[in-house]
């Protein structure tokens, strides 16, 4: 019977084993379309197209380097050399030279600022030595009325007469710079070098004094200041 049922039922089998094949065959085509689809779909949300490249290290962008120019290194900033220059005498400097004489002689005798007058004119110099970063200044003062007049009431060898320390000159101070200044003494009746530079009595213009025969031979180079 069962044999009987597929003669006489031979063509719906082949039928049925047609639709089967096609089913399948279809079933094969979709997968494949769809595994196709899949693999699109993954790839756009793997690698956007707007997601920069990462250079890998070792590739050519990534060893590459950029050079720029090569700066010198700046040269070390030079020091001049200190200069000897003549300066001007300021009010301000001569207010200085007389409280530095007035209390030099305060230290004798009684004596203020007020018994200077002023300073012989043109016979003060003043200047710069480069080298010993010194000031100089060269002054010849005049008395005052008031110590005129003491004066004249004493004798005149008298230690306590105030004229006797108007009549050496001229007088030498010096001022280290950022110091004070100091009375260096009288130098009657020349400028000598030492203790004043030789730059300095240059540049101040005045005729060296000729060399004199004395004993000891005389070591110093010195200038008039009384005029010659």
């Amino acid at each position: 019977m069962g044999r009987s049922a597929l003669v006489n039922d031979g063509r719906g089998g082949d039928h049925r084993l047609m639709r089967a094949r096609r089913f399948a065959a279809a079933f094969v085509v979709v997968g494949v379309a769809l595994s196709a689809c899949g693999s699109s779909t993954r790839g756009t949300k793997t690698v956007p197209s707007s997601t920069p490249r990462t250079s890998l290290p070792g590739s050519p962008s990534a060893t590459a380097t950029t050079t720029s120019p090569t700066t010198p290194p700046a040269s070390p900033p030079t020091t001049a050399a200190p200069r000897t220059r003549n300066l001007l005498l300021t009010p301000e400097v001569r207010s200085e030279l007389e409280r530095t004489y007035a209390e030099y002689v305060a230290t004798h005798i009684p004596f203020t600022v007020d018994d200077i007058a002023g300073e012989w004119a043109g016979r003060t110099y003043y200047g710069y030595d480069g080298p010993s970063v010194t000031y100089w200044a060269v002054a010849y003062f005049l008395p005052s009325q008031a110590a005129i007049d003491r004066g004249r009431q004493l004798p005149l060898t008298s230690s306590l007469n105030p004229l006797i320390y108007f009549q050496d000159g001229p007088y030498l101070f010096s001022q280290v710079a950022g110091s004070s200044w100091r009375f260096v003494g009288d130098s009657y009746p020349d400028l000598c070098s030492p203790p004043i530079p030789k730059a300095l009595l240059d540049l101040w213009g005045l005729a060296p004094v000729p060399p004199r025969s004395v004993t000891p031979p005389l070591d110093k180079y010195c200038v008039y200041y009384f005029g010659g």
